[in-house]
């Protein structure tokens, strides 16, 4: 059971239209890096995905790179991205999101979707789907989305809120080099709350007590010295990860 609390899946959601090609380059420079420190730093179980989207008018609307725990293959999957299309507003964003839930997600692992855009989404879409249907099957599937509106328009920053908001997220105005480096936060967040979680479960083993149990909130914020409020969060949060 121990090893469920160290898994981490990650999928980029990244708009690749023409306007987006100051932020592929540097994606290509130092996103995998970034990801690479944050799973050692937290010794991570860590895989990574990728979906690009551009429009339905556009040589592909959407493009899978399934997870893999390769961070070098990754790289080079992020070295072939090339921006092209495009040159309207909105975007295929609804179709990027909703090919993302559908990938080969582990049944405990934490999930966390990184949507990166300078467009809103057609909202319907030509896939008949809605903005807010896409956000309610982002949340049944339990995946965390964090966005960011790369050129700050607000009516970016407004559709993509509603993704982050509803799966419990964030949502930033970034300029492009910037956000690899404002993904810091979230990914340190889960990095977090996996090691409450390891030192949970591991107090629960010495006072042979069910984690899952009731009572093992007060055994265990006695042992560790935590706040019964954080106990009952770190608990909570715990069996949302296996529910």
């Amino acid at each position: 059971m121990t090893d469920v609390w160290g898994q981490v899946d990650l999928v980029l959601v990244v708009d690749t239209t023409g306007s987006m090609g100051p932020f592929i380059v540097e994606a290509c420079r130092s996103a995998r890096a970034s990801l690479a420190s944050y799973a050692e730093q937290g010794d991570l179980d860590l895989r990574v995905a990728m979906v690009e989207y551009r429009d339905h008018v556009d040589a592909f609307t959407v493009r899978v790179y399934p997870f893999t725990s390769d961070l070098d293959g990754f790289q080079g999957a992020l070295d072939q991205l090339v921006a092209d299309g495009g040159g309207d507003r909105p975007e295929a964003v609804l179709d990027g999101l909703i090919a993302a839930c559908k990938l080969d997600w582990r049944p405990f692992a934490d999930r966390l979707l990184f949507l990166i855009g300078d467009s809103p989404p057609h909202d319907p879409c030509a896939c008949k789907a809605t903005a807010n249907g896409t956000a309610e099957y982002l949340l049944g599937q339990r995946v965390k989305v964090h966005a960011f509106s790369i050129a700050g328009e607000s009516d970016t920053t407004k559709a993509f809120s509603e993704f982050s908001e509803v799966t419990g997220g964030t949502v930033r105005e970034a300029e492009a080099r910037m956000v690899v480096a404002a993904s810091g936060a979230p990914m340190a967040a889960a990095v977090g709350s996996i090691s409450d979680s390891r030192t949970y479960y591991a107090a629960s083993m010495d006072t042979a007590v069910d984690w899952r149990a009731p009572e093992s909130v007060n055994l265990v914020s006695a042992q560790l010295g935590w706040s019964v409020e954080k106990t009952a969060r770190v608990r909570a949060y715990m069996e949302g990860r296996t529910a």
